[in-house]
């Protein structure tokens, strides 16, 4: 692991000066394009993107708050900097079907002399990316979305980024342009819950969601997400400014094997991950709107659907154990939805 170590030493910028690793990029050439999209431009410039998205990567995750937007509101000086003390790989893998591309992250830890922590291997958040897109689920606050058509949905993708256990979190639309080898993704104003960063690892409690402003850039070995966020205070339906962030996730392409433990991991674990997103995809097309509400006294929804993955795992190469274990995920999803909301699939 002397790559991390270096890491360490002279931060990302540094590694970058340094060039790339030798590593080819992966390119979109080993997936295969719907017949009925073979020769769109739109089409084809975004799974390049994607593509190139794929793989091993040192990243680096770092958020701060620029500006107070409320009387009375002291900006927050603390910078959210993931590789405080270790160093977080992520080995972020593909599952195509037609016109919809997923990115699932696999994330891990190695500490400050390189030493990989097992105990922090997760299957960390997904992207669900879908060209020309017919409609898409936009936040409304207080843990509930709606889902909305997309007029003219021609040359754009939507990009779904999910919470640990697939369900939803926030989703937005644009287009994939080029600037010379940059491939470039925007997406403003997309309102969203407050992230896990800032409740878990910030113990931010005074304010619900963010107003997001997304920028991600394509290189073809490494490529960053920049965000300008607003915080908002949302109270019923009014919605107040907190403060301004600015955000970057950066993710350096390193060796494959580099990845070897997540590799690993996602092996021994898919078949219940595909059955999970699966299960939520055909809840999602029933749906015109989603609302999550925890039981009292319930642990996170994702902590139930983790659980069940260790008990139902061994059974999934059964077809009565997949049948069972896709039932007992639906039970979960509905405990944690309103009464009157829900409905059998």
């Amino acid at each position: 692991m002397q790559i991390i170590l270096k890491f360490a030493t002279w931060g990302l910028a540094g590694v970058l000066a340094m060039g790339t690793w030798g590593c080819a990029t992966r390119g979109a050439a080993g997936w295969k394009a719907p017949p009925e999209l073979a020769g769109d431009a739109d089409f084809a410039r975004g799974r390049e993107a994607l593509a190139r998205m794929e793989g091993c990567f040192l990243v680096d995750y770092n958020f701060h708050e620029t500006k107070s937007l409320a009387q009375g509101y002291s900006r927050d000086e603390r910078v959210y900097d993931v590789n405080q003390k270790k160093s977080v790989l992520e080995w972020i893998y593909p599952v195509e079907e037609g016109k919809k591309i997923r990115l699932q992250h696999v994330l891990f830890a190695l500490d400050e002399q390189g030493k990989f922590n097992e105990d922090s291997l997760l299957r960390h958040q997904a992207e669900d990316w879908e060209y020309a897109p017919a409609s898409y689920f936009e936040y409304q606050g207080q843990s509930r979305w709606k889902k909305v058509r997309v007029e003219k949905p021609q040359g754009q993708w939507a990009r779904r980024v999910t919470n640990l256990d697939d369900g939803l979190r926030y989703q937005c639309v644009g287009a994939w342009v080029a600037h010379g080898q940059r491939l470039e993704w925007d997406c403003g104003d997309n309102f969203a819950p407050i992230p896990g960063r800032e409740t878990r690892d910030m113990k931010r409690s005074d304010y619900q969601a963010l107003v997001r402003s997304t920028h991600l850039v394509s290189f073809p070995e490494h490529f960053v997400e920049r965000q300008k966020n607003v915080k908002t205070v949302v109270t019923g339906d009014e919605r107040k400014q907190l403060a301004e962030e600015v955000g970057r996730n950066w993710y350096l392409r390193l060796p494959e094997k580099e990845c070897q433990q997540a590799v690993d991991f996602v092996k021994q674990r898919q078949a219940y991950w595909r059955l999970l997103q699966e299960t939520w995809a055909e809840l999602f097309e029933q749906v015109d709107g989603f609302t999550e509400v925890t039981p009292p006294e319930a642990p996170p929804r994702f902590m139930k659907l983790m659980e069940l993955e260790d008990e139902v795992l061994p059974r999934l190469a059964d077809p009565a154990g997949k049948a069972e274990a896709k039932k007992r995920i639906l039970e979960i999803i509905q405990t944690y939805r309103p009464a009157d909301t829900v409905r059998a699939p």
